[in-house]
This record gives structure tokens, C-alpha cells and sequence, in this order.
């Protein structure tokens, strides 16, 4: 089953594209650089930090995402309704889609916050997309490094470390993997 995988589909409109780029590579963060929370107090800590808490399991180094190109701008410029103002993402992610440490990418804090809601109707049978190499080169050169750091901490900084990617509640991913440098001497890219 090491081969199977699954799409994601997500609608994103052209307005909050590059926001929704930013957020899935960095979070979201407040003036203060820490993340910006929920209405439960969860990290909105972005998609490649949830990622990475998910490193070993081959999803950091098989998952590619994708994008469609910049939409038309037809004449006058469409509003934010309009159907033709938006970017499809699709998500290729190794494992099964009922896997759901890969498959619910609606349990990242404020992912959801970007998409669009409501009903699409596609026109076309088929869509152009381009690799989201930003995104994609971020997992793949995570892999190596969360991968020895998980193996090699000790379980107790290991959760807390896999608590602040996801952005639980009361977590601070700044100072875990600051304590991780200065104790146990492993570098870890930078949280954003």
C-alpha cells in the first residue's frame, strides 16, 4: 500500500490566494510574531508545521501540491462571486483517504479560513496546474531533519515538539525548538 494515493480538492478565491500560499508555507502570525489563534486558542501554525509533525510516515516527501494558473481577467475585472475568480488546488497525498493522519486537512487550524464555501460549477473538463515547488521543497527538506529529531529526542520533548507543530492550544513552537538547539544541539528549520 506504500504506493497508494489520494487528491485533495480546494477552492481558493484569487483574492486570498497569496495569503493562503503564505499561511500553508508560515501560519499566520500576529505584529508580536507569535501565531494567531482560533476562537478555541489553537496556533493557526500552517499547513507544512502540521506536515512535519507527520515526518517519517513518507507524507513530507510524497506529498505534492498543485494549483491552477492565474484565472482570466476578463473585462471589468470579476468580483469576489464571480466564478471565474478563483485558483483550484489539488493535493496529491500518499496513503489511503480514509488515512487520517494525511487525508483531513480541515483540522488544521485555520486552513478552512481560506477556502471559498458554497456551490462551484465547473465549466471546463479539464485544468492546468502548476507545481507549488515553494510549498513542495519546504516538506521535502523537512523530512530528513524531523525525522532524525524525532528519533533521536526524548519522548517528553518529542510530543511537546509534535504538540506546537499542529499549534495546539498552550503550545510555543519558538521556544521548543529553541530548547532543542541550545539542549540537544539539533537545528530545526525555521518555524516560518
Amino acid at each position: 500500500m506504500a504506493n497508494d494515493h489520494f487528491c485533495l480538492f480546494y477552492v481558493v478565491d484569487e483574492e486570498r490566494y497569496t495569503d493562503f500560499i503564505k499561511f500553508c508555507k508560515d501560519g499566520v502570525m500576529t505584529q508580536d510574531g507569535t501565531y494567531d489563534e482560533d476562537d478555541n486558542g489553537n496556533l493557526k501554525t500552517g499547513v507544512v508545521n502540521w506536515l512535519r509533525e507527520k515526518s517519517g510516515k513518507g507524507i513530507l516527501t510524497d506529498t505534492r501540491c498543485y494549483a491552477s494558473p492565474d484565472p482570466p481577467t476578463p473585462d471589468p475585472a470579476p468580483g469576489p462571486t464571480d466564478p471565474n475568480n478563483f485558483r483550484l488546488i489539488v493535493v496529491v497525498c500518499p496513503g489511503s483517504i480514509g488515512d487520517p493522519e494525511a487525508s483531513n486537512w480541515g483540522l488544521i487550524w485555520g486552513f478552512t479560513d481560506f477556502l471559498s464555501s458554497g456551490t462551484l460549477a465547473l465549466q471546463k473538463r479539464t485544468f492546468e496546474l502548476e507545481p507549488l515547488t515553494e510549498i513542495d521543497d519546504l516538506l521535502v527538506k523537512s523530512e530528513p531533519l524531523f525525522s532524525k529529531a524525532f528519533s533521536e529526542l526524548p519522548t517528553e520533548i518529542t510530543k511537546r515538539l509534535k504538540a506546537a507543530l499542529v499549534g495546539e492550544k498552550g503550545t510555543d513552537l519558538f521556544a521548543v525548538e529553541d530548547e532543542i538547539r541550545r539542549d540537544f544541539d539539533i537545528m530545526l528549520p525555521p518555524a516560518f
